[in-house]
């Protein structure tokens, strides 16, 4: 029986030759032999076994397409996690446990917390994307990332369609990353995620980093007044990030296309004879990058904005075609017309070697490229 037989006699919801575009915010993508959404994880365990007589054919994994930028088409299946649900599963005087479904959308979980005084994700407002996707990117923003309100995931094993938890300290998260990103890449499909959210009183302590973390503090005195509280907090990321970044509506986006770049102290004195108003900022031992050169162990690091470098490298706003980077925001790829992934990446690539020759940084792209 062929993958297409087994599908159409399943009860799974599937397409074939299914446009890829229409799934990725950067609106390029050919498309996909089969597209399978998963809306319940009964679903989930039946592709699952399904899909054991078909492994040689490619699986890829797709929450709401807002990190994933398409080459061309896929020969193989999409998955889509579309699942969603938000449940409160314990409480006590000081904390909220909720387990979301891995589908559900992201920005909608932190409306629901904000709504209900539960403090721990209010910063990271208005990230596109999905609660799967969250732990394996590690998602950070404004002082705040999502291992500090992480409390343990539900994972399929792609090969077993066996379920398993991780608790913290199995995801390995560091600097935009986690083992799912790494070792067990392409090994296990997140159902769910639950996070312990603390009860907030009615306003922000003022020494909280929350309010206080630099971006934050002249968009709070515009939206709000203080002392602030927690839907303060949250409409002034919103308003943040709609002002300095590509909303949907308007162009094809992945948001930022570069993770920032950790160096040692020695080459910021290299770059700053070249840019002496090189922007940095000091990190802690926790914040230290993977090291492949265990020479630079005792090493002291800053990390480097690499919006910052492509900015006074000209790419603020430079287009190729239908292909360019943001007006507002040189880490913001976009596309402004019909365009090919092929040219999206051809311009990504532009970018990293422009870096690299000013100054001997090879910068990291955040996107998954498939």
């Amino acid at each position: 029986m062929t993958i297409s037989e087994s599908l159409k006699s399943s009860l799974l919801k599937y397409k074939e030759n299914e446009p890829l575009a229409k799934h990725s915010t950067m609106r390029v993508g050919d498309k996909a032999d089969f597209f399978v959404e998963i809306h319940f994880e009964e679903d989930l365990k039946s592709f699952l076994n399904l899909y054991k007589d078909y492994t040689d054919l490619p699986l890829l994994i797709l929450g709401e397409g807002s990190n994933t930028l398409f080459s061309d088409g896929f020969r193989g299946i999409v998955l889509q996690m579309v699942n969603k649900g938000i449940e409160k599963i314990d409480e006590d005087n000081e904390f909220v446990t909720l387990k979301a479904s891995a589908g559900q959308n992201w920005h909608e979980f932190v409306k629901y917390c904000v709504d209900n005084n539960l403090s721990g994700v209010e910063n990271l407002a208005f990230i596109p994307g999905t609660i799967g996707a969250a732990p394996v990117q590690n998602i950070a923003a404004y002082g705040q990332v999502q291992e500090d309100a992480f409390l343990s995931l539900e994972a399929f094993e792609i090969s077993s369609a066996e379920k398993r938890t991780f608790d913290e300290p199995e995801c390995q998260f560091d600097y935009r990353s986690s083992i799912f990103k790494n070792e067990l890449k392409d090994k296990y499909i997140i159902s769910s995620v639950t996070y312990k959210l603390k009860k907030a009183s009615e306003y922000i302590p003022e020494t909280s980093y929350h309010s206080r973390y630099e971006s934050l503090g002249g968009i709070l005195e515009e939206v709000a007044q203080e002392p602030y509280t927690l839907k303060d907090i949250f409409h002034a990321v919103i308003e943040i990030r709609k002002r300095k970044l590509p909303q949907v509506k308007d162009y094809g986006t992945l948001g930022s296309f570069f993770v920032n770049h950790f160096i040692t102290t020695e080459k910021l004195k290299e770059l700053q004879d070249k840019f002496p108003d090189i922007q940095y900022y000091p990190v802690d031992k926790m914040q230290y990058p993977a090291l492949e050169d265990q020479s630079l162990k005792d090493a002291e690091f800053v990390k480097i904005p690499v919006g910052w470098l492509l900015e006074e490298l000209g790419w603020k706003g430079k287009m190729i075609g239908n292909v360019g980077t943001y007006e507002k925001h040189a880490l913001c790829v976009i596309t402004d017309g019909p365009a090919t992934g092929q040219e999206v990446i051809d311009y990504m690539n532009k970018m990293k070697q422009s870096v690299f020759d000013a100054t001997g940084i090879e910068i990291t792209s955040e996107v998954n490229i498939v």
